[in-house]
């Protein structure tokens, strides 16, 4: 007996919630007039603010070259390395891109361009290099100054075939 009374009560909520979003009113139906209204309303993953990549700066020091990514907040990070090790390839998680495409002021060092990728879980950031180069680990800087926190990745060349390969690893830093 109880379990009818639930369910004929489920079908009449079903019925009732059916037509009210079927009522038109101006130029469209009142279900999506109310959507219009909340625009919030979706996915929670909507709720979560994502980390924001605000800027990117490249610096030469010594015979390193230091590549500083600026983000709001810690995230997620995960690197390789091409074969020929040219190439860097940074793969960020559900993260915000705001930081301005390349531009010849950033090329300085072993950099000769860089590009990011936005993708359905994240996005790819390639740094492409003028030579073999390895990575020192990536390190996260805490907020100090005028500075919030930066993700810090040296360049060093490679000083003998396939020093890279030893130093290929997946990182991974969050608060």
């Amino acid at each position: 007996m109880g379990l009818k009374k639930w369910r004929l009560s489920a079908v009449h909520i079903f019925v009732i919630s059916s037509i009210l979003t079927c009522i038109p009113q101006g130029l469209g139906a009142l279900g999506l007039e109310i959507s219009a209204l909340y625009p919030t309303w979706g996915s929670v993953v909507n709720f979560v603010k994502k980390p924001t990549v605000t800027d990117v700066r490249v610096e030469k020091l010594g015979n390193k070259t230091r590549v500083v990514i600026h983000v709001s907040r810690p995230t997620n990070l995960r690197y390789d390395i091409s074969a020929n090790g040219t190439a860097v390839f940074l793969q960020f998680p559900n993260i915000k891109w705001i930081a301005s495409p390349f531009e010849p002021r950033h090329s300085n060092g072993k950099v000769l361009e860089f590009r990011y990728s936005p993708g359905s879980n994240g996005g790819h950031f390639n740094i492409l290099t003028d030579g073999p180069v390895s990575i020192n680990r990536p390190t996260l800087l805490k907020p100090s100054g005028k500075y919030g926190y930066r993700i810090i990745i040296d360049l060093v060349p490679e000083s003998y075939p396939g020093q890279r390969l030893l130093t290929r690893r997946v990182n991974a830093f969050s608060k």
